[in-house]
């Protein structure tokens, strides 16, 4: 349980965004996504 309006909540919307993110660039653009270096995508997580 998180609660509202903390540092935590952020931190967890802001997982739930990039996880979000990466799912699109895996199901939609599964070219694109094998183009990307390991640090694309290391920039994805930072």
């Amino acid at each position: 349980m998180i609660a509202k309006d903390t540092i935590e909540e952020k931190i967890m919307q802001l997982q739930d965004k990039k996880r979000t993110l990466v799912n699109d660039l895996i199901t939609e653009e599964a070219s694109f996504f094998k183009s990307l270096t390991g640090d694309d995508i290391m920039d994805l997580f930072n």
